[in-house]
């Protein structure tokens, strides 16, 4: 025979649920801060540890992660005497409170995977190059103080860089581009075996 959950215990389990969905308030926890969002729509304003309230169903706290974390990146690179050096970097990082909304909003919460990380491999790139591989070994403390220096400046980089990006800077970029190819042209389009002909329109003027 088939066991019957008892009518009770789904009123119960349904109680809870619009409960914890129609709650005018949600928590942060420590080491957090709160986005509140509207609709979806993320505002303004940084909400501290602690209890806040919201509208029910229209909006929800979402939660940054301001504690100290770490990141990891390893990839090959090139000493000064051209030498292929294998590396792993580790660093720990934290997202400055004040600066929540940003990472929500412009990073979709993932400060680790959209700037750390690529940040600590273009530095590592970078620093590699000063030295040689001997110098490498031997002066690890330098080169481990220039890494955590360049990917700083990194970071700040790409963060800017992911701020100014707009769909009017997008299209000017690519209108830019397509005026240089204009000037590089030759006048003669290559010689190929099917496919379609380049992105440049040529109108022929009237005979």
């Amino acid at each position: 025979m088939r066991s019957r959950v008892p009518v009770q215990f789904v009123v119960v389990v349904v109680v809870l649920f619009l409960l914890w969905a129609l709650a005018p308030f949600g928590t942060v926890p420590a080491g957090h801060r709160g986005v509140m969002t509207t609709f979806g729509s993320p505002g303004g304003q940084v909400l501290s540890e602690g209890i806040h309230f919201r509208m029910p169903l229209a909006q929800t706290i979402n939660l940054v992660n301001v504690s100290i974390q770490k990141g990891e990146g390893e990839g090959d690179a090139a000493s000064r005497d051209l030498q292929t050096v294998h590396t792993r970097v580790a660093l720990n990082y934290h997202v400055r409170p004040e600066g929540a909304v940003s990472v929500f909003r412009d990073l979709g919460n993932e400060p680790g995977q959209r700037i750390i990380i690529p940040a600590v491999q273009e530095a590592v790139k970078a620093v590699t190059a000063r030295f040689t591989a001997e110098e490498l070994i031997a002066r690890r403390t330098d080169v481990r103080d220039q890494i955590v220096a360049q990917a700083r400046a990194e970071a700040e980089s790409l963060a800017i860089q992911r701020q100014q990006v707009t769909p009017e800077l997008i299209r000017l970029r690519e209108m830019e581009n397509q005026r240089m190819a204009i000037e590089k042209w030759d006048g003669k389009f290559p010689n190929v075996a099917g496919g379609a002909i380049p992105f440049i329109n040529v109108s022929q003027a009237p005979k």
